[in-house]
Order: C-alpha cells, then sequence, then structure tokens
C-alpha cells in the first residue's frame, strides 16, 4: 500500500465505524474481506489532489485522471431524467457519484440504492473519501456483495410507502469500471429490483382512482380515527408469544375447528373474509384485519350480530369505506400508512405496513405485535380440489369466479405444482419478503395451497403439538386493556380541529393557485395555436419577448407543485397520475435538440400538468370542504342532547322523519 493510505487511516476508521453503526450487515462483511494490492487509491492530476482509484487486475481506472469528480459529474448529468424517485448506482467505487446523489434534492420522497458487487472496493473507498455524508443519509440502502436475492428484502422495505409513488421514475448511474467487470450482475439486481417495484405498485393500487378514495374516505372516518386507539402502544406487546393468521383459502375446511381450542393460547388475527366462518364454527379471533377501501368489503360484516364482534378488535388503516366502520360493531384499532398525505394530517396512530390482501396485514400486525413463531392457516393463494378459491362457506362462495383468470403455475406445499393467478400471486410474493424480513419464525400450516419461500411447512395438528400450544397462555384481552390509550373527548376534538386547520390551509393555497394554473394553461394554449401552424406565420404580435413571457406563464406550474403545502396535501394524488406522463417527456426531451420543437414539447407538458392539477385540486377541494363542513356539524351535535341529537343527524343528513310525540322534552 502507498503512502497515501498511511496518511489517511484516521479517515477510514470514522467511516468504518460509521459503517458499523448504520449498516452492521455490511461491516462484517468488510470485516470478512481482505484489502489486497488488486485496486490502489493514488493522487489524480487535479490541482485539488483528488483521489482516484484503479483496477490493476482489469487494467480500468475508475475516473478520468485529470478531474475525477468532474468525470462522474457529467457521466450522470448524461443519464439523468432530473426527477429523482429512486437513484441506482451500479459501482461504489470511491463514493463521488453517491455523495453527488445525496447532495441533491428535490420535490420528490426519494431511495438512493448503491450495489457494490466487490466488498474490497469499499475498503479502499473508506481510505479516499469522507464518506459520513452517504452512510448518515436516510434515503441510502447499501447493498454490498449481496446476490440479487439476498438484497430483494431492502429493496421491499425501502420502495415501501409513500416512496412507491415515484415507482416510475428511476434513474440509473453505471460506474463504467465496476460495471464492464460485474455487468451480468448488476443486471440480475436490476432485474430483481423491476420485480419488487412491480409487487410494490400491484399492493397500494398505484392509480389516481384509488388514491383519490383513499383520501376520500380517510377524511369521511376522521371522527372514529380521532376516537379510536391507534397501534402504537401495541409494538412488540406479545413478544415471544405464538400468532395465528387465518385467511380464507380452500385449506382452511380442513382446520378452521381446531382454531376455537387455540383462543387464550395463541394472538389469533382473522382476515375480514374468515370471521364469519370462524363465528360459524364457535371461534373468536382476537383482531380481524380489513383494508380495502372499496364498499364492497362492508358486506363481510352484514348480517352479523353484535355478540359475533365481542371479543375481536378490528385492526385497519383508516381507509375502509366508512359503512365498513358502521357494519363492524366492535371494538377498532387504527394504524396509518406511510403516505405524504397521512403524514401531514399527523392522526397520531402509528405506521403499519399493509401489503396488498388482508393476510399480509394480518402477517405485518403479528409481526409488530412481536410474535413468534407466526403460523399460517387457509393461506393457499393458489385454487383447490374443483379449483375452489375459498373455503366452502366463504362469503364469496368456494369458487369466486374473479379468481379464475390469468392462471399461471408454482411450486406447492403439498404437491409439487399448484395453480394460482396474477393476484394470489402477488400476494405470495409479498409473503415472501415480509418472511425474510421478519425476526420471528413463520410456519406455514395451511395444508395445501402454493410455497411461500422461508416458511416451515407442517399440519396444524402437528404444529400445536409440537409447539404444546394447548398449555400456552396468552392474555390479549387483559393486555388490550392495559396498554391501549382511548383518545379522551379533548383529544379527540383537538385533533379533528388539527385536521381542519391543515384542509382550510390547503383550501387556501388551492385558491390563490387557480390564477397562475388559469395563466399557465392559457400561455399554453396560445403558443400551441401558434406552434402548430407550419411553416411557422409572420405573427407581428409574437414576438421573441412575448413568446419568452408566455413560456415563463406556462412553466409556472413548477413553483405551484413544488410548493411545500401542495406537496402535503395534494402531491400523493398528483404524482399517482402524472409521473409516467412526465417520465415519457423526459425521455423523448433527451433526444430532441433545443429548439421549436423541443419548445412544443415542453409546453405541451405545462398545459396537460396544469389542466390535470387544476382539475385534481377542484377534487381535493370538494372532499376537503365537505370535511371541514362535517367537523363542524359533528362540533354541533356534541353540544345537543342526547334525546335530540339522532334527530338532528337524521335531518342534516336528508331524513324525513320526525321524533315520534314525546320523544323531545324541552
Amino acid at each position: 500500500m502507498n503512502e497515501t493510505y498511511q496518511t489517511r487511516r484516521a479517515i477510514f476508521d470514522q467511516n468504518l465505524a460509521l459503517c458499523e453503526r448504520k449498516f452492521p450487515e455490511v461491516f462484517e462483511r468488510l470485516m470478512n474481506t481482505e484489502l489486497t494490492d488488486r485496486y490502489e487509491i493514488f493522487v489524480s492530476k487535479h490541482e485539488s489532489g483528488s483521489l482516484n482509484i484503479i483496477d490493476h487486475k482489469e487494467q480500468k481506472l475508475f475516473y478520468e485522471n485529470d478531474d475525477p469528480l468532474a468525470s462522474i459529474a457529467q457521466h450522470m448529468e448524461k443519464g439523468s431524467k432530473n426527477l429523482q424517485g429512486f437513484v441506482l448506482h451500479f459501482g461504489f467505487g470511491l463514493g463521488y457519484g453517491p455523495l453527488i446523489s445525496v447532495s441533491q434534492s428535490n420535490s420528490f420522497e426519494r431511495a438512493i440504492f448503491v450495489y457494490e458487487e466487490d466488498p474490497e472496493v469499499l475498503l479502499h473507498a473508506f481510505y479516499a473519501l469522507d464518506c459520513s455524508a452517504i452512510l448518515n443519509c436516510e434515503d441510502v440502502v447499501l447493498i454490498v456483495g449481496e446476490s440479487p436475492e439476498q438484497a430483494s428484502s431492502k429493496i421491499f422495505v425501502a420502495t415501501s410507502g409513500n416512496r412507491i409513488m415515484n415507482a416510475k421514475n428511476i434513474e440509473i448511474v453505471e460506474l463504467p469500471a465496476s460495471y464492464s467487470v460485474y455487468r451480468e450482475e448488476y443486471l440480475a439486481h436490476l432485474q430483481v429490483f423491476k420485480e419488487q417495484i412491480v409487487i410494490q405498485v400491484k399492493s397500494v393500487g398505484n392509480l389516481p382512482s384509488d388514491n383519490l378514495l383513499g383520501i376520500r374516505n380517510t377524511l369521511s372516518n376522521i371522527d372514529i380515527i380521532s376516537k379510536s386507539p391507534g397501534i402504537a402502544p401495541l409494538h412488540q406487546a406479545f413478544l415471544g408469544q405464538p400468532g395465528i393468521v387465518v385467511a380464507a383459502g380452500p385449506s382452511l375446511d380442513k382446520n378452521i375447528d381446531l382454531i376455537k381450542s387455540l383462543q387464550g393460547k395463541a394472538v389469533i388475527v382473522s382476515v375480514d373474509a374468515s370471521l364469519r366462518m370462524l363465528r360459524e364454527a364457535g371461534a373468536f379471533p382476537d383482531f380481524v384485519t380489513s383494508l380495502e377501501r372499496v364498499p364492497e368489503t362492508a358486506r363481510l360484516f352484514e348480517g352479523l350480530k353484535a355478540k359475533d364482534f365481542e371479543q375481536s378488535t378490528l385492526v385497519s388503516p383508516g381507509v375502509l369505506d366508512p359503512q365498513t366502520y358502521k357494519n363492524y360493531q366492535g371494538s377498532k384499532i387504527l394504524s396509518e400508512k406511510e403516505y405524504a398525505f397521512t403524514k401531514w394530517l399527523d392522526l397520531q396512530k402509528g405506521p403499519l405496513l399493509d401489503g396488498p390482501s388482508s393476510g399480509n396485514y394480518a402477517f405485518s400486525l403479528l409481526d409488530y405485535l412481536g410474535c413468534d413463531p407466526i403460523i399460517l392457516v387457509g393461506q393457499d393463494l393458489a385454487l383447490g380440489e374443483g379449483n375452489a378459491t375459498h373455503a366452502k362457506h366463504s362469503f364469496y362462495g368456494n369458487q369466486a369466479p374473479g379468481y379464475l383468470n390469468d392462471l399461471t403455475e408454482v411450486d406447492g406445499n403439498c404437491k409439487d405444482k399448484v395453480t394460482t393467478n396474477h393476484l394470489l400471486n402477488l400476494f405470495r410474493k409479498v409473503y415472501e419478503q415480509q418472511v425474510k424480513i421478519s425476526n420471528s419464525r413463520v410456519i406455514n400450516a395451511t395444508e395445501g395451497g402454493a410455497m411461500i419461500r422461508g416458511t416451515d411447512i407442517a399440519p396444524l395438528r402437528v404444529v400445536i403439538e409440537n409447539l404444546d400450544l394447548h398449555n400456552n397462555l396468552v392474555d390479549v384481552e387483559g393486555t388490550l386493556a392495559q396498554l391501549l390509550q382511548v383518545p379522551k373527548t379533548d383529544e379527540s376534538r383537538e385533533l379533528k380541529e388539527s385536521v381542519k386547520s391543515k384542509l382550510r390551509e390547503a383550501l387556501k393555497f388551492f385558491d390563490s393557485a387557480k390564477k397562475e394554473i388559469e395563466e399557465a394553461v392559457n400561455a399554453s394554449s396560445i403558443l400551441k395555436r401558434f406552434w402548430d401552424k407550419a411553416p411557422l406565420p409572420s405573427d407581428p404580435h409574437m414576438t421573441p419577448e412575448v413568446i419568452l413571457s408566455l413560456k415563463a406563464k406556462a412553466n409556472v406550474i413548477s413553483s405551484v407543485v413544488m410548493d411545500p403545502i401542495f406537496q402535503n396535501s395534494a402531491m400523493t394524488y398528483v404524482q399517482s397520475t402524472y409521473t409516467h406522463h412526465t417520465m415519457q417527456l423526459v425521455e423523448r426531451l433527451s433526444n430532441i435538440e433545443p429548439g421549436v420543437e423541443k419548445d412544443q414539447y415542453v409546453n405541451a407538458h405545462s398545459a396537460v400538468l396544469s389542466l390535470g392539477v387544476s382539475s385534481m385540486m377542484d377534487d381535493l377541494a370538494s372532499i376537503y370542504e365537505k370535511t371541514i363542513e362535517a367537523i363542524d356539524r359533528e362540533s354541533e351535535l356534541e353540544h345537543i342532547s342526547p334525546e335530540f341529537r339522532d334527530f338532528a343527524t337524521a335531518r342534516t343528513n336528508g331524513a324525513s322523519t320526525i321524533p315520534s310525540e314525546g320523544a323531545i322534552q324541552v
């Protein structure tokens, strides 16, 4: 090693200590890596004395020696889409590329994935550069010397929540010296990354209609949310206790009768579609999970009596259709989705990853509670005998037609291959990632269905015997009574007032931005009409100064969507609609030279975006205004005597009935 290493030992030790704290898995891998003479850092020819690195084995220089930093900056600028959502660095080098990404900022909630196939490169880099900005950045995911399969769970976690809204906005930075040597490995990583993105996008919907419905439902449920306890106090509340997910797959028929015997012996979580069947079998689950925002979900609880909910607590993320909450007559616990909109509202319930199905959400709940092991029952995720899609007493019937399309084969638990469909297969893939990131042992006691990699497979009776569950005791009711914090009346009122204040702030901003957006649309329209005429007319009114002014007005939409209030109150909805449109525009522009044609595309985009944002703000404004009215109405009803409250509510909602004679006493 040359003198450069000896003089930079302090930087190396600092980087290594920080890596141990922030990325312990990477640190362990570095500790098992030998520092050889294959790579060497040295002082470049640049006047700044910046360092470069060479791979002696492959005879490859990582950066231009005249100016290492400028060379990587130019390389990144050439390939940049300027709209970072997810950035993938293939090759760490001396960390110059990741450092540039970390220092950049934009309006997106981003993630920066840094891949390095050879851990030894990182050891050399730790001598060359103070990497604290990279290692301390919460956006950075460091993947060093890992297989694509090993890295998949990190991608799953890092792309969850609000970040997935930027899934169509990916920037890839290949460090040539590293990429040329490990091209196949990095391409394999890219393939797994794309697969995980598809899973996440399908999990959250990522459609404007889904997002708008979620926003509408959340605000419609604000009274229930404000008066219900949150999931946060229950974190690790059942540490080391067995937990059971009861799903509604065909194999549930084989062992549903065993669930009753496990009450008080394990934490039992039923998906919403299984509750009716469990009650018919005489079993009470401790929790019921539900997350679908559509009105049809409410039907799963129709016809059940109040006693059917007595021992079961509904856990949901607050986006359910209001009728679902009305139909569920038992106690409720709320969690939050990790999106900018819900973070802005500050509902103070605690985040819980939900996933695409109530079964995935149930697994997340048990993992959050600290349950170990987690046992899966009725989670077939595949078709059963006679193409059955659900257990025989399911609300959907045992053969739901929608599950019989787009069929494929996957590995089975009890057979070599089983038939599944794209939706059930999505649930299975998410389960596999959940199992990877969980610290708990997971036992698949489904007794049929598709294999979930990472789980142990055993029949439920065997699991009960091996774990001696009949002699175990779990006091769910007592634990909830001790830990859950039901909001007091003043706390509920304060939360609703806080939400109302935020919505009013958003409405004020929407109103102030309307004129700017109208001017942007008008300016874009004028430019489009002018540029659509070929050849361009010699219009004396369209001077260069006028065109420049119109272009400035057309592009004012950028300042609107970058405003912090817009980012919090509307960006989740807008991004789900327009990110793909923006990316298509940027990719097209990268192949067009400056001039009239480029101006046409830019301003066409501004017009589309302006019109869309204007329409979407109108959608949100309508929802926000109705929410404020509802909160005010509920506040007024709180001061009305109980005898008159039902009548007042009915009249407010447009009911024609009046209270019977003598019902109201003055």
